[in-house]
């Protein structure tokens, strides 16, 4: 089966809520590159080396904090080197689908030039539903004259998913989303700016109160050290965790270190709110600096693109994937 942007239509209104944000994303990425590439040669006295900074500088400079607190599956979700940011010169022209015919195991095989895709472990890749291999196909499909593979978010996502099931701990990724609950950005609150502890208020409070009603009551604090969550809190969370799919655990535990908040990322995995409203929430400390002290561009303004096309990949991954 071809596969190109055209069909996400099959996929509804997450699948093409997912293609425009990672379209957006990167687009973002392209215009700040020639900005800064104009900036440069504006201001370069003509004897000086010449000013070269492409769109993965700004790619690897935005997420490089990230990276230096990530677990070893958020890693390879990323590919396990950083060979991984390096784009390719496009190598294939025709992209589809096609079902698992090996009998060893079912679901989709994607296909470049009818040659099938593997992880970054050399194992073929293998997605449980059609959905998911539509959009995964149509990742690869709407890459240029290069192959961004960094900027392919739900390709990598399922290579983590499968090497969840086949290499990693699922253990280690459980750990590492119950721990992002304990100190919950959602569940810190500001002690003094009034302005800020409105907008906590008004952003926040329906998604712990939902969080609450859901999976357990949290605790709010404004104090340096955060008392803990109730022990029936932290339980019916975890249970739920362990309940998920590998592909489901990948895209979940991606989405809590994007967003830094478990309660966040439960929410868009339940569908309660969407990658645009889940990247407001985990951002909102950071918009309401820059509202006050303005933006720099060439960080803020790639860092919410880079952020909601994770949380968007996040997110379909975990809906396509059941």
């Amino acid at each position: 089966m071809a596969a190109s942007s055209t069909s996400m239509r099959r996929l509804g209104g997450l699948g093409w809520a997912w293609l425009s944000t990672r379209q957006a994303a990167a687009s973002t990425t392209r215009g700040l590159a020639r900005a800064a590439r104009l900036s440069c040669a504006a201001t370069r006295p003509v004897a000086t080396t010449p000013c070269v900074l492409g769109e993965n500088d700004l790619v690897q400079r935005a997420s490089s904090s990230r990276a230096l607190h990530t677990s070893p599956a958020s890693r390879s979700a990323d590919g396990p080197t950083a060979a991984a940011t390096q784009p390719l010169q496009r190598f294939y022209k025709k992209v589809s689908i096609a079902p698992c015919d090996d009998g060893a195991a079912s679901g989709y095989h994607v296909l470049l030039d009818g040659r099938r895709i593997k992880t970054p472990y050399g194992e073929v890749l293998v997605v449980p539903t059609q959905g998911l291999a539509l959009a995964v196909a149509a990742e690869w499909d709407d890459q240029g004259k290069h192959v961004h593979r960094h900027l392919m978010h739900l390709t990598a996502l399922a290579n983590t998913a499968q090497d969840l099931a086949h290499r990693l701990s699922s253990e280690s990724a459980i750990v590492t989303t119950m721990q992002f609950l304990v100190t919950d950005t959602l569940c810190c609150r500001e002690p003094t700016q009034a302005e800020l502890q409105e907008l906590q208020r008004q952003r926040w409070d329906p998604l712990t109160e939902w969080f609450s009603g859901t999976l357990g009551p949290v605790t709010l604090s404004d104090a340096l050290f955060m008392p803990p969550h109730p022990d029936e809190t932290l339980a019916s969370a975890e249970e739920w965790v362990r309940g998920l799919s590998p592909h489901a655990l990948a895209g979940f535990q991606y989405a809590t270190e994007t967003s830094k908040s478990f309660v966040v990322s439960a929410a868009l995995a339940h569908g309660t709110i969407d990658a645009a409203e889940a990247t407001a929430a985990c951002r909102l400390e950071t918009e309401f600096q820059t509202s006050r002290f303005g933006v720099v561009e060439w960080a803020h303004t790639l860092e919410e693109a880079d952020t909601k096309a994770r949380l968007a990949a996040a997110a379909l991954l975990t809906q396509l994937a059941e």
